[in-house]
């Protein structure tokens, strides 16, 4: 997709998939009575996702060389693993 210059949609799984993460881990913590851990939960779900996200909407994609293409590729898919 970045050959086409169009943001992959796994970006946007990657920021989906944080979301629900951060509202387990949140509803979580609730039930726990540790309110004070909620922005750090959300932040640390959601800020990596979706400053991906906002950096490969404002790349040109197609111009990048295939090597940057490759480390923004596994900059995506590797975080998914530990979802």
């Amino acid at each position: 997709m970045m050959q086409a210059n169009t943001v992959p949609a796994t970006v946007w799984l990657l920021v989906a998939l944080g979301a629900l993460v951060a509202v387990l881990d949140g509803r979580a913590a609730l039930q726990a009575g540790q309110l004070r851990k909620l922005g750090r939960i959300v932040l640390g779900h959601l800020a990596f996702p979706l400053g991906l996200a906002g950096a490969l909407s404002a790349l040109p994609l197609q111009a990048l060389p295939l090597g940057v293409q490759a480390v923004l590729t596994l900059a995506i898919v590797v975080p998914m693993g530990q979802i």
